[in-house]
């Protein structure tokens, strides 16, 4: 019976580990496609928040410099993030027309360039007079000299990707005057004469993203693998009854420009509970809604990531969850990720605090470990303390504390339904200090602590075997008595 009792022990304990194990190596393991990651627009680049993103599992960072940091693109991808860059199409903020630096020289535009309305006085649309933007024609010159190079400078400087927004030719830019047409309006008469100017505005966006496409991955690239991924021009934000209106309003239709990209951005502009406060959760739903339409609907087989930004976890979580088990991309808010006290693990956000009297640097969480790690110091012959409250599901069983990596016991350790509460205390100087679960140790790798248990209980079945023996031998002795 006890030889039985040891046994199931045994193996219900290895059953368990096994379990564990495998748990974490398919976490840890993990490896996001392009339609699962995680991405983030940081305008803030500096090491600190490049390694908090990175232990949110953060795919990408977006930065929205004109020619981005190579020192800092450097710095993420020793952290294992990849970087974007935010390049418009045909846009440039009014202040262009003083000069547009495109990463090698510095170039005046005519106002030729631009899109022309088609108005009695044939107003060039420099600068737009809605958001002081010039915009340009996509068959111009401007894509060729200012556009494309300023892509390759930023592939040139270690970019993993571009994203590029604003591929607009505006309705009401259709002619001007009969001896002296806009680049488009000549193309659009020269090289498709039988399109409808709709239908034209269509191709001119597919034609200008095709040539970027093809730029950054033929054989001259500075980055052939380079991902290129293009905005929906927000058509996602309106209903389905309107969504065909704000389309043709755009001309955006990213099913027509599938051989010109690597994948597509569906953005929803502003936070998702404040368009919608009562229902946040039924309004991220819509924007999935919308990314199923594209694909259902329109047809749309490249990746497609969403923009939907939120301060709220039961948000976050929803959408970074569906990114997962559906198989899109989720743009998360920077500001959300950066929160000094949250966690992200598995998709699920966790909200811990450290409390203490010493100085805290360089707090860490080791996704593969489910380690909060962190720095402390104080003034030598002082003693120090740290409170911390710390999710229960977050750890990987019972809470164990080291101090520069030796196991100590807690001074307090209480647990309510959701955290536990942990104090430690020690004397001043610099400290490392770990919070993890029992089955991530730090001295007992994965690799050796089945074995450990297994020779652990092959030993204690032994200890049974041996006693049962001896009692057997025993009973023998007096029954031949």
């Amino acid at each position: 019976m006890r030889r039985r009792a040891a046994l199931t022990i045994t193996l219900t304990v290895l059953s368990l580990f096994a379990f564990s194990r495998s748990s974490s190596q398919n976490v840890c393991g993990a490896s996001y496609s392009v339609n699962q990651a995680l991405a983030t627009s940081i305008s803030q680049w500096n090491q600190q928040n490049l390694t908090t993103l990175q232990w949110q599992g953060v795919d990408w960072v977006i930065s929205y410099d004109t020619i981005v940091n190579s020192s800092l693109v450097a710095t993420a991808h020793s952290l294992g993030l990849k970087v974007m860059v935010y390049v418009t199409s045909l846009k440039e903020h009014a202040s262009a027309k003083n000069g547009i630096f495109n990463g090698y020289t510095t170039i005046y535009p005519q106002q030729s360039w631009a899109q022309v309305a088609n108005d009695s006085a044939k107003t060039p649309m420099y600068p737009d007079p809605l958001g002081g933007e010039l915009w340009f024609s996509p068959y111009g010159p401007y894509p060729g000299n200012v556009t494309i190079p300023r892509i390759w400078k930023n592939l040139q400087l270690g970019a993993d990707g571009i994203f590029l927004d604003t591929l607009i030719l505006y309705g009401d830019a259709s002619g001007r005057y009969a001896d002296n047409s806009t680049y488009a309006h000549h193309v659009w008469k020269t090289n498709y004469p039988a399109l409808s100017y709709q239908e034209f505005r269509y191709q001119s966006l597919h034609d200008n993203a095709k040539r970027i496409y093809d730029s950054m991955h033929n054989a001259t690239s500075p980055n052939p693998n380079a991902f290129l991924v293009i905005s929906d021009n927000n058509v996602c934000v309106q209903p389905p009854a309107t969504e065909t209106q704000l389309r043709a309003k755009f001309a955006s239709a990213i099913d027509r420009w599938q051989d010109g990209a690597d994948g597509f951005v569906l953005e929803y502009v502003g936070f998702i509970e404040n368009n919608n406060p009562s229902n946040p959760i039924g309004e991220a739903q819509a924007i999935i809604n919308a990314w199923n339409r594209e694909k259902s609907t329109y047809h749309v087989s490249k990746p497609m990531w969403l923009i939907g930004f939120t301060n709220r976890d039961d948000v976050f979580n929803y959408l970074e969850s569906n990114s997962a088990t559906q198989g899109f991309g989720y743009w998360a808010y920077a500001n959300y990720l950066l929160q000094p006290n949250l966690i992200i693990y598995q998709g699920q956000p966790y909200h811990f605090s450290i409390q203490t009297n010493s100085s805290m640097f360089n707090l860490q969480f080791d996704r593969t470990r489910r380690l909060i790690n962190f720095s402390v110091t104080g003034p030598d012959g002082t003693r120090g303390y740290v409170n911390a409250v710390v999710p229960i599901t977050l750890l990987n069983g019972p809470p164990i504390i080291m101090l520069n990596n030796q196991q100590i016991a807690p001074s307090l350790l209480n647990q309510n339904t959701t955290h536990y509460i942990i104090r430690i205390d020690y004397h001043h100087s610099t400290q490392q200090v770990s919070i993890g679960g029992a089955y991530t140790i730090p001295e007992f790798p994965p690799s050796l602590l089945l074995p450990i248990i297994a020779v652990i209980l092959l030993t204690a079945m032994g200890i049974f075997r041996k006693r049962d023996l001896a009692r057997a031998r025993v009973a023998q002795q007096d029954f031949n008595y």
